[in-house]
C-alpha cells in the first residue's frame, strides 16, 4: 500500500473517517507480509500526518562522512554557514572538527553515506527523513539565498521549511500559550529588590522584543 503526500489528504473521507486509517484497514488480509508506505512533505506542526508517523518510527537519518575527519553526521541547517551578505557562497561546517565542507565535496559524501536509526520506535516502523541539504541538484548556497528572501514572510518561510528542511512548520507567533506553564516559570522576588520599588508594587513583569541588532526589555511594576 503506497500513500503519497499524506499531509494533503482530507481529514475525513466522505464521512467515513481518516482516509489513511481506512486504507490501512484494507490490508489486514495480508497481515504479516504487508508493506505500507506513507510518503509526504510535512506541513503544519502538530497536525502533520507524516510528522506523527515519523515520530512513531525508528527515525532514520542519512549520515555522511566529513571529508576531513571522517566523522559521520546527519546534515542539518545549523551546519550551513556563509560569508556576510554572500549566501550563495554557503558551505557546511563539520560538527566534529569544524572543517569547512564545500559543495564540491557533497557527491563523494553522499556516496559514502548510510542510514542510521536515531530512535527506538515501535519496533515495526522504519522512518526515513531527508532534506534538500542532501540534494545533488540544489546547492547549499541556493538554499541559503532562498532562506534569506523567505525568512520575514511567514507564508514563504513555511514553504521553505517544508520543502527545504523537510520539517513541519510551527508558527510560534500563533502557538497557544498555556497559562499554567507561564505561571510556573515565575520566580519569587529577591528581597533586595523591594527596597528599590515604588510603594504598592506587588508583581514585576518584563516584556522582551528581539531586533536584528539588540534586545529591548521593558520592566513593569504592577499594583493590586
Amino acid at each position: 500500500l503506497v500513500l503519497d503526500e499524506v499531509d494533503a489528504f482530507p481529514a475525513d473521507a466522505d464521512g467515513e473517517g481518516d482516509p489513511v486509517a481506512l486504507a490501512v484497514q484494507r490490508t489486514v488480509t495480508f497481515r504479516g507480509r504487508r508493506k505500507i508506505f506513507l510518503i509526504s512533505t510535512p506541513t503544519e506542526a502538530g497536525v502533520s500526518r507524516i510528522e506523527k508517523a515519523y515520530a512513531e518510527s525508528d527515525q532514520r537519518r542519512y549520515f555522511v562522512p566529513c571529508p576531513h575527519c571522517g566523522t559521520h553526521q546527519a546534515l542539518s541547517w545549523r551546519g550551513v554557514t556563509w560569508p556576510e551578505g554572500e549566501p550563495r557562497k554557503a558551505f557546511y561546517t563539520c560538527e566534529a572538527c569544524g572543517g569547512v565542507i564545500e559543495e564540491a565535496d557533497k557527491p563523494a559524501m553522499l556516496a559514502k553515506g548510510e542510514w542510521r536509526a536515531t530512535a527506538q520506535g515501535d519496533g515495526l516502523t522504519a522512518g526515513f527523513h531527508l532534506s534538500a541539504l542532501y540534494s545533488p541538484f540544489e546547492s547549499w548556497g541556493e538554499i541559503a539565498a532562498d532562506f534569506l528572501t523567505s525568512k520575514r514572510d511567514p507564508a514563504r518561510l513555511k514553504t521553505w521549511t517544508n520543502l527545504k528542511l523537510g520539517e513541519a512548520y510551527e508558527d510560534r507567533d500563533m502557538a497557544p500559550l498555556a497559562p499554567d506553564t507561564l505561571q510556573g516559570r515565575g520566580l519569587a522576588c529577591d528581597p533586595a529588590w523591594t527596597e528599590l520599588l515604588p510603594e504598592g508594587v506587588a508583581v514585576i513583569t518584563a516584556g522582551v522584543d528581539t531586533q536584528d541588532d539588540r534586545i529591548e526589555v521593558e520592566f513593569v511594576g504592577w499594583g493590586r
